[in-house]
């Protein structure tokens, strides 16, 4: 259980980058893709805490949906710096963060 609170802190540390570092500063034209980045954000938040209520088969679905929003983000975050609208520093901050909550989830995967 205490995986599940883990993960839960390291999506609230990766939101509040992302709002303070990358999506605040993005221009005004590239809207969508400052929202799809916050949907997905929230979108795993609300998906680890299904994980954390369902069971079985259920809860494994909900891990899987978390694998495809992390796949989003990073795909995002991909764009953004193809784009050169974020620097690589904050890019490669991103990716490690991404990767961290990769790796908790693999660990909670692994434990059902």
């Amino acid at each position: 259980m205490s995986d599940k609170f883990i993960l839960m802190g390291k999506e609230k540390e990766l939101l509040m980058y992302l709002e303070q570092y990358i999506l605040n500063s993005l221009p005004k034209n590239e809207k969508v893709l400052r929202d799809n980045i916050t949907i997905e954000v929230y979108d795993i938040i609300k998906n680890t805490v299904k994980v954390s209520i369902n069971k079985g088969n259920i809860k494994l679905k909900y891990i899987n949906d978390i694998k495809v929003n992390i796949i989003m983000i990073d795909f995002y975050i991909g764009i953004l710096y193809s784009k050169k609208l974020i620097i690589k520093k904050r890019f490669l901050s991103c990716i490690r963060k991404i990767d961290e909550i990769r790796r908790i989830l693999s660990g909670v995967e692994n434990s059902e």
